[in-house]
């Protein structure tokens, strides 16, 4: 298959139609030689051969009419003379006229031999039947007889003689020529079986060889497209050749090698950008044609994706510090579910930054019985307005217990404590405001301690004025230290109200 595919499709065809038309021709040539040998000895059978039997028979039939005629007139004394005269040189003209008719035909050696005896033959007998004719007219009747039977009749016998071996010689060659001409058409019919056996099988080779030359090699490249097709780019062409087929193939590998080369170049470039290298294009001047042009429009898609992916990165990062100012431009299509996305996530952070600007605001003012509406939220807005709702929750709350432990302290009621389970800030807070319950209590219960040592000693100054220096001056030591125990009071207040308002501070940096 490989030698034929050295050629040309146009060439090999035209072998194969050449050969298949030259064993026709052949065929076609043997045919007619065959038709013409077998017409040639057609021809000579019945052009030659039969002619010339017919010629001789009517011959034969002439002397027969002229020995019948001379018979009459002999019969007749010769009294019929010239009458019979008249009929033998019709006779003898007819005569001239079939061997004028027979020297026209061909002879072979024999024949030519035939036709010198017959010409000798009939001489002999024209000068006896000359002969006979002269005595005839003499009026020697007898005579005429005489030579008719020991010279005339003799010489008609042989003259007849010589024109039956004639016919038999042509019988002899027809039957010759008929063997020839049989066999001549078995020769031309076994040739033609043998020519169109041959071109049948030689037909049906060339048929196979030049069919499986165009076939292997289509097929292969019906395989090469279909695996193309199908985004298969690994298959091993094998070119071999130089016909139209190879060619195909040959545009098939380069096809296909291009193909390679724009997706190793796609590859690459998606590396180069997994990488970071979000700058690199594909060099489109590499590829032609549209391989050029369809690499150049994925450079336009990266750098529209690119671009818009670089858009959002800047209005993300705008909106992650808080500036809320910019838009996303409107985009056409299926892009537009990006515009949505980014004016959603604006409008959720902004709604949001107003719900926590407003909450703030109301703790500023001390009011922490606002809340923010979580239920416009989803997710981790919600969570966060969630956790802010319940920090105002715990610092309202917190804040509520200290105010009521202050109103209770206020009105001198020392016996509660805080209550609950706080924490941070909060739980120091109550811990603290425990505390200084406990050390009003102590300072109280020292002033009621003091108060009786005082009344105590009123009594004594009174049943004894003898200790009343003495007593006066510890009474004012006493005194002294009642002052001292008054100021550690209001400084425990003091420290209690700094207390308070620095919770109230923490309660308001927590709701900011």
């Amino acid at each position: 298959m490989d030698f034929l595919q050295r050629f040309k499709v146009g060439t090999r065809l035209t072998v194969g139609f050449a050969l298949l038309l030259a064993l026709i021709a052949l065929i076609l040539l043997s045919s007619l030689y065959g038709n013409r040998q077998q017409t040639r000895q057609f021809e000579q059978i019945a052009n030659v051969n039969m002619v010339k039997v017919r010629q001789f028979n009517e011959m034969l039939n002439i002397n027969d009419a002229m020995v019948r005629v001379r018979r009459e007139m002999l019969l007749r004394r010769g009294s019929t003379l010239s009458e019979s005269e008249v009929q033998l040189r019709e006779l003898r003209a007819r005569y001239e006229k079939l061997w004028s008719e027979y020297m026209k035909l061909p002879v072979d050696d024999t024949g030519r031999k035939l036709r010198e005896a017959i010409v000798a033959s009939r001489a002999v007998a024209q000068s006896a039947n000359k002969k006979m004719s002269e005595l005839a007219a003499a009026g020697d009747i007898d005579g005429a007889i005489e030579q008719t039977f020991q010279a005339a009749t003799p010489a008609m016998n042989a003259w007849n003689a010589t024109l039956v071996r004639a016919i038999a010689h042509q019988e002899k060659a027809t039957a010759i020529a008929r063997q020839k001409m049989t066999d001549i058409g078995t020769e031309a019919r076994v040739q033609t079986l043998v020519l169109g056996g041959l071109s049948l099988v030689l037909g049906m080779l060339a048929s196979l060889l030049i069919t499986r030359s165009l076939t292997r090699p289509l097929n292969q490249a019906m395989r090469v497209a279909d695996d193309v097709a199908a985004g298969r780019l690994d298959h091993d062409i094998r070119i071999t050749g130089n016909d139209e087929t190879t060619a195909l193939l040959r545009s098939l590998a380069r096809m296909q090698q291009q193909l390679k080369s724009v997706i190793g170049a796609l590859v690459d470039m998606a590396s180069r950008h997994d990488a970071g290298a979000i700058s690199y294009r594909i060099d489109a001047t590499r590829f032609p044609g549209d391989y050029g042009t369809m690499v150049g429009q994925v450079n336009g898609l990266v750098d529209s994706q690119i671009a818009l992916n670089l858009r959002l990165v800047d209005l993300m990062s705008h909106y992650s510090v808080g500036d809320l100012s910019g838009d996303m431009e409107v985009l056409p299509g299926e892009k537009a579910r990006v515009t949505e996305a980014m004016d959603t996530c604006k409008r959720n952070l902004t709604d949001v930054n107003g719900e926590i600007a407003r909450l703030a605001g109301a703790v500023a003012e001390g009011n922490f019985t606002v809340r923010g509406d979580a239920s416009r939220f989803q997710h981790a807005f919600r969570q966060m307005l969630d956790t802010l709702n319940g920090m105002i929750g715990t610092s309202e709350a917190s804040l509520g217990a200290l105010s009521d432990m202050l109103k209770t302290i206020a009105s001198g009621d020392l016996s509660q404590r805080m209550q609950g389970d706080f924490r941070g800030v909060f739980a120091q807070m109550r811990d603290d405001t425990n505390t200084t319950i406990e050390q009003l209590t102590e300072i109280v219960g020292s002033i009621q301690h003091a108060s009786s040592a005082i009344n105590t000693a009123a009594g004594e100054i009174a049943s004894g004025n003898s200790d009343l220096s003495r007593r006066t001056e510890q009474q004012a030591a006493n005194l002294e230290e009642t002052a001292a125990s008054m100021e550690e009071l209001t400084s425990t207040v003091r420290q209690n109200a700094e207390h308070a308002r620095q919770a109230n501070q923490l309660a308001i940096g927590a709701a900011d």
